[in-house]
């Protein structure tokens, strides 16, 4: 399996077929031109388009489960210190008790 691996890597890549590919953009053409000339454009058309590229790029872009991670991470860390924090509080507050000085037994 890694020998086969190795070959396939190791040789060169196809050559794209560009009667194929002028076939698939026949076949298919584009609707609307994108993007499109904003000089040709209303104010109100280029306001629409800019909204529409912002929420496609925001949807593009959204890394949910990163975010969900990152977030888990920051409030790990802070509880931990919050507990560190307060164990070491205690642990001081427990010392000065100990270690002040015991009145005198009569």
């Amino acid at each position: 399996m890694l020998p086969t691996l190795i070959r396939r890597a190791a040789q060169e890549a196809k050559p794209s077929n560009e009667a194929w590919l002028r076939r698939i953009r026949e076949l298919y053409p584009p609707k609307k031109v994108w993007p499109p000339d904003f000089k040709k454009l209303s104010i109100q058309e280029q306001l629409k388009y800019e909204k529409k590229y912002k929420r496609r790029l925001a949807l593009a872009t959204a890394r949910p489960r990163w975010t969900k991670f990152i977030k888990l991470v920051q409030l790990f860390s802070v509880t931990c210190m919050c507990k560190i924090i307060a164990k070491r509080s205690n642990v001081e507050a427990r010392a000065k008790i100990h270690t002040q000085a015991l009145p005198p037994v009569k």
